[in-house]
């Protein structure tokens, strides 16, 4: 299995953060616009696995406008395992509340939180992510980029992408071929998107870009040809989320 399709939709182990509802125990929901200025931060950790699990979670706000990310906290994660088990959080880790939390009113604010490091909920998106182990190389176990918003309501700078089959195009474990996308400019492309005729998956694929330029895989369902690679270089094409919006 891939190293992205482990850290997204396959993985046992998890984290995620939105806002706290829900009666006796606080509930983890998805945040968007209108439930950040009503209801409290809280972010959450699951190991769905039947073994425990030590390393650490971090928390970020990256900037759709510069994509500069913002660390907000990083925790020790350390849960046992039995499938399910979980514990709840506050974003900036001022406070871990164990497997429930009877109010997360502990968190504070998602306003106080987003404005302490100039960002609103159409400016800027979560960044979560599980390292396995404890050291600053460890393993990166799990990803999760979460938007604070709708996307149409995303304040997305104004991008164009381009993209090209670096040479030699086939990587060193012949199985999968090297792709290049590259920003015009600063800020973050939202929800880039590869599509080609030669028969294949891009890994990872519906990512956002912050860095300027990334590097990722096309891997083809069959070992890479020549034809497969001039195909690909023929046919392969790059859009994101700011080109279907009117941008002001």
């Amino acid at each position: 299995m891939h190293n992205f399709l482990r850290q997204s939709a396959y993985t046992d182990v998890y984290a995620g953060c939105g806002v706290a509802t829900g009666g006796r125990s606080a509930v983890v929901i998805a945040a968007d616009a209108e439930s950040i200025g009503k209801l409290a931060p809280l972010c959450y950790f699951r190991n769905d696995s039947p073994w425990p699990f030590s390393g650490t979670v971090a928390v970020s706000l990256v900037s759709l406008a510069s994509g500069k990310s913002k660390q907000l906290t990083v925790i020790s994660a350390e849960i046992g395992g039995g499938g399910g088990t979980a514990s709840v959080f506050c974003p900036n880790g001022e406070a871990l509340l164990g497997s429930t939390a009877s109010s997360a009113t502990t968190c504070g604010n998602w306003t106080t939180l987003l404005s302490a490091v100039g960002c609103e909920p159409n400016t800027c998106y979560l960044d979560v992510r599980v390292e396995a182990g404890m050291s600053r190389d460890g393993l990166l176990y799990a990803h999760n980029e979460q938007l604070l918003a709708a996307p149409f309501q995303l304040q997305l700078p104004r991008i164009k992408l381009s993209v090209h089959v670096p040479t030699p195009a086939v990587a060193s474990d012949n199985s999968s071929v090297a792709v290049e996308v590259k920003a015009d400019n600063t800020g973050v492309a939202a929800f880039v998107w590869l599509s080609t005729l030669a028969e294949g998956r891009f890994e990872p694929n519906g990512f956002m870009l912050a860095e300027g330029s990334k590097t990722i895989e096309f891997v083809p369902f069959g070992t890479p040809s020549h034809e497969l690679v001039g195909l690909l270089q023929a046919s392969v094409r790059v859009e994101h989320l700011a080109e279907h919006l009117v941008l002001s």
